[in-house]
């Protein structure tokens, strides 16, 4: 019997059909202390507790606009845009990783969450901000 993937945890692919938008190397992974892995942003669910992917990060619309200040209109090439500069990595206290690019006097942030069943990095939220509160940072370029 064929299991089919439940929508939320669908890939969404960029207008070249690239669904992985970057990755964890064992490098990092080692420095960090996590796995490694590929980085997807999956097509998720919208709430403000337990959200995660696209749908969660569009259902913001404050959030929308200030990727849009940014000069993104698309979730999926904001977050390839963070995975392809990649410049540090910290670690939450709840396992969550935070990969972060600095461009411009903003640092841009992609939390992901480890999905066992899919053995990737799920990209739960991405967040431009101007400072970097709070973030453990154990890896840096």
């Amino acid at each position: 019997m064929v299991q089919l993937t439940p929508a939320e945890k669908r890939t969404v692919f960029d207008a070249k059909g690239r669904g992985e938008l970057g990755v964890i190397s064992d490098n990092i992974a080692e420095a960090v202390g996590c796995n490694s892995g590929p980085i997807k942003l999956l097509r998720g669910v919208e709430g403000r507790t337990g959200g995660f992917g696209e749908a969660h990060i569009e259902a913001n619309s404050s959030r929308m606009k200030q990727l849009e200040g940014v000069g993104f209109t698309k979730v999926v090439n904001y977050a390839r845009f963070i995975a392809d500069n990649l410049s540090m990595v910290g670690l939450q206290a709840d396992g969550r990783i935070v990969v972060i690019t600095e461009k411009d006097q903003t640092f841009h942030h992609l939390i992901c969450q480890w999905d066992d069943q899919l053995s990737i990095w799920s990209v739960t939220t991405a967040i431009p901000k101007r400072n970097m509160r709070n973030v453990n940072v154990l890896w840096s370029r």
